[in-house]
């Protein structure tokens, strides 16, 4: 393939995934309300930086020793596995250490397990960009654009499925408060009549 295949192949990949990230966004922004959407940015939004500063240049690192160095895709993908959780390893801990201070400056409205749940995406985020170098060095766009909709497209159906499950529960709660008013109800225009 050529490199203007793959860059048009990338970048239609981008623009779907761009374009389900905003529906998915949009639906959780009517369902959540201003402050509990603020939250989730916020929760969402420190495993993103986390990872922004544990990258350390590896993903181009790994791109360079494959394509300029000559080292097998297997070698620098284990090394990159290693790398990925060794770093999100130390990141988390470093940032559950100091849980209280960011829960009462950075993240003051986040409960604790949920400042727990966000860290277990520092590992996957940056095992996903360090193995990213990987199949862009042996060219594998492929299978990048097929993860990348892949992993957007089980966020849109999770999304859609706690909605469901908020409306199923919702309606279940109405039906259970209104029973006992409605046979109140039905007793009173009986009484009355």
């Amino acid at each position: 393939r050529s490199l203007s295949q793959d860059a048009v192949s990338v970048l239609g990949t981008r623009a779907v995934w761009t374009v389900m990230s905003m529906a998915t966004g949009i639906i959780l922004a009517r369902m959540l309300g201003p402050h509990d959407r603020g939250v989730l940015a916020l929760v969402l939004l420190l495993p993103s930086t986390v990872v922004t500063l544990a990258k350390l240049g590896i993903t181009q690192a790994n791109v360079y020793f494959i394509n300029r160095e000559g080292y097998s895709a297997k070698e620098v993908a284990s090394n990159a596995t290693t790398l990925a959780l060794g770093l999100s390893a130390i990141a988390c801990l470093v940032c559950w250490l100091l849980r209280d201070w960011l829960l009462a400056t950075v993240l003051p409205s986040v409960e604790p397990w949920a400042l727990a749940l966000a860290l277990v995406r520092v590992p996957l985020l940056l095992l996903d960009d360090y193995l990213y170098g990987v199949l862009q060095a042996t060219g594998q766009f492929k299978l990048y654009n097929t993860r990348l909709i892949l992993s957007e497209s089980l966020r849109v159906l999770l999304v859609v499925g706690a909605l469901l499950a908020t409306a199923v529960s919702h309606a279940h709660l109405i039906v259970i408060r209104d029973e006992p008013l409605g046979e109140r109800a039905e007793r009173e225009a009986r009484r009355q009549a």
